[in-house]
């Protein structure tokens, strides 16, 4: 009785470790209507208003090239399902820590930047847009995902 006992707790700790492996691993995004944005495209989106900003930056700095941006420990605290010019799109809310990498300078991180951006999908649902408002319209900016080539 005692290694029937042993035996089935084996088998369940090592089912319980295999999923939890498998999830930790899986990097879908999990949802109800599996259309929301990835963390790819929410760090693509974030470093697409960056560079939008990026010539303030340029001049307070005093550098003769951009400097290389790169945003790590994305946290992702509202998510909400908006509308868009008739297109399924998204309100996020979070914080995000920015790498500066500059020339010749030693780096600066920059940890619990706040974000606030609205992501829109594409009509064929592959590609997403950043979405900024300007008074009653909105500008949108296309978001390539990782390994795009133009």
């Amino acid at each position: 009785m005692m290694a029937k006992l042993n035996h089935n707790s084996i088998l369940k700790l090592i089912l319980l470790t295999f999923l939890v492996s498998l999830l930790s691993a899986c990097s879908v995004t999990f949802s109800i209507s599996g259309w929301e944005p990835s963390r790819s495209i929410v760090q693509q989106a974030i470093a697409i208003q960056l560079q939008q900003t990026q010539d303030k930056l340029i001049q307070e700095l005093q550098l003769s090239q951009p400097p290389k941006l790169k945003i790590n420990q994305l946290i992702i605290n509202f998510l909400e399902p908006v509308k868009i010019e008739n297109l399924p799109s998204f309100h996020l809310k979070g914080t995000y820590e920015l790498d500066i990498q500059v020339p010749d300078r030693p780096g600066i991180i920059q940890p619990k930047n706040s974000f606030d951006i609205y992501l829109q999908r594409q009509k064929e649902g592959k590609t997403w847009r950043l979405a900024r408002q300007e008074g009653k319209n909105w500008s949108t900016y296309f978001v390539p995902p990782k390994g795009y080539y133009y």
